[in-house]
């Protein structure tokens, strides 16, 4: 199916266009936003323009620039709370809405394949919400001609939106494609909308106190370089990118679950391309600037890609008359091997591939002995994830349980505890080594102190030497007492027990690929 048809010849995007845009509701509900747009505005430039002072010449212009740019941000944020709170909240109950009203088993016998009824009901509501920001374009000319702003925050701020929202909805659909009840799809919304709202206003505390800046928005507007300075983009393009990338993916989630909820959310080669193009970004943000903190990000966000690869092919099964199964019906060799674990092994061997191109891609001032235990260690703990969750998925029947259970266990052990752990170990004046220790049972915060302890010797001249571009003397010098590091027994330890639990599933996989209906 062509785009379109998907779009003038789709029952679903004409059902819920019609429906939304059709009626009384609509108009009111523009007539009232416009209004509470023009009300704000309106009570903005009124006070503080009253309190202008045209004695101070020298200042006067500024003075009103700061009117036009309060007016700017206080419809921005308006139109931030509207369009982010209420359109993911309209595609999260879709779904569920015809499961609640029982007609989503006439839709499943119907021609409608999954990705018409996924893009009908997301461009249905990118156009309402792309109607309620062009309804306020009018009301932000006002504080423009004010000043304050440039017209690239304008453009800057609208794609940031529309990217926001058009990821949000997309999640929506997502959550609506593997809940049951609409007001939990909602509800577990609205927790995801506040955690990224939260999560991104902190960590804008978190640049603004870095770069000694008071606003908060400097980053959207802070030319980014790429690849070294071969490419320079504002940061808002990176952010509004990132929103229609996180929206693609959950697309194509949406639409392996919405007609087989006990389907994968992702194949392999699907899952392989969207984690090429995350470390693709990270490569080419830090490209010939490799830093310990920036390596910390490269090695915390390959593990996350791990644990998400293993939670979605090592943790589930293969099923009758799946893709998988069609495989390895024709090919008979096949129907032994346990290819979810290969896979993981594969993904492995590319990350470690990835980064040393990225270590060595020009100027990299870390310590190559920390950075390759840290590798080490996140590889390891993630196999030792995989094969576990391959065994339980085996032997246990309750696999969306086991699957949750495992889910919550890891992160408790290598993320809840060792962050509670480390924030009472470093209450006192000292240290406590045992509660460091403890801490260390997690790769990810064992990677971030092996990276911030040996920050300090690298950038005094650890990294790649200016004449071979090889290790460097220090680099060499750790690399030949990797023991010496604090913790690094825990990555011998995970690796044995990867290496164990991986004999163990060889066996039971083929024990139960016995009891498949090949034929």
């Amino acid at each position: 199916m062509t785009i379109l048809p998907i779009i003038f010849d789709n029952p679903i995007f004409l059902r819920e266009f019609r429906r939304r845009m059709r009626g009384r509701s609509m108009a009111v509900f523009l007539t009232v936003y416009v209004g509470l747009l023009c009300g704000v505005s309106f009570l903005i430039l009124s006070v503080q323009s009253a309190a202008l002072d045209p004695g101070q010449s020298q200042n006067f212009l500024s003075q009103i620039s700061s009117i036009g740019r309060s007016a700017f941000v206080s419809v921005v944020s308006i139109q931030a709370l509207l369009v982010l709170m209420a359109a993911p909240s309209i595609t999260a109950g879709m779904i569920t809405a015809e499961r609640e009203r029982q007609t989503f088993d006439f839709l499943r016998v119907t021609t409608l394949r999954p990705v018409a009824f996924v893009a009908g009901g997301l461009i249905s509501t990118m156009l309402y919400v792309l109607l309620v920001l062009l309804c306020a374009l009018p009301v932000l000319c006002v504080p423009f001609l004010y000043g304050g702003m440039s017209p690239e925050e304008v453009v800057g701020w609208f794609a940031i939106l529309l990217g926001a929202s058009l990821a949000l909805c997309s999640v929506g659909l997502y959550l609506s494609s593997v809940r049951d009840k609409t007001r939990s799809a909602q509800g577990a919304m609205i927790t995801i909308t506040l955690v990224a709202f939260f999560g991104g206003f902190f960590a804008a505390l978190r640049w603004a106190a870095i770069a000694g800046t008071a606003s908060l928005t400097a980053p959207l507007w802070t030319p980014l370089p790429l690849f070294g300075g071969a490419l320079v983009v504002s940061g808002w393009i990176v952010v509004a990118g990132g929103g229609v990338f996180l929206s693609g993916l959950m697309i194509v989630m949406a639409c392996r679950k919405l007609y087989e909820p006990e389907a994968r959310s992702l194949s392999y080669t699907q899952f392989l391309i969207a984690a090429a193009l995350v470390m693709g970004g990270l490569m080419a943000k830090d490209w010939g600037g490799v830093a310990p903190d920036t390596a910390i990000v490269w090695l915390w966000t390959g593990g996350a890609l791990l644990f998400a690869a293993a939670m979605i092919f090592c943790a589930a099964r293969m099923r009758t008359g799946d893709d998988l199964w069609r495989l390895k019906r024709v090919l008979v060799p096949l129907r032994w091997i346990d290819e979810s674990l290969f896979y993981m092994m594969l993904l492995s061997a590319l990350w470690v591939a990835a980064s040393w191109q990225y270590v060595y891609s020009g100027g990299a001032k870390i310590d190559e002995a920390a950075f390759g235990l840290g590798l080490a260690a996140i590889i390891a703990a993630m196999m030792l994830l995989a094969t576990m969750a391959r065994i339980l998925s085996i032997t246990v029947a309750n696999r969306r349980a086991m699957t949750k259970g495992l889910m919550a266990a890891a992160i408790v052990l290598w993320l809840a505890a060792p962050a509670v752990l480390s924030r009472a170990a470093g209450m006192g004046n000292a240290s406590h080594p045992a509660l460091v220790a403890a801490a260390r049972i997690s790769p990810f915060f064992a990677v971030a102190e092996w990276m911030e302890a040996s920050g300090g010797a690298a950038a005094g001249g650890a990294g790649p030497s200016a004449a071979g571009g090889g290790p460097s003397a220090a680099g060499s010098a750790s690399a030949r007492n990797w023991r010496a590091f604090p913790g690094s027994g825990v990555t011998l330890a995970y690796a044995v027990a990867a290496l164990t639990g991986f004999l163990v599933s060889l066996p039971l996989y083929a024990r139960r690929a016995r009891s498949y209906p090949w034929e």
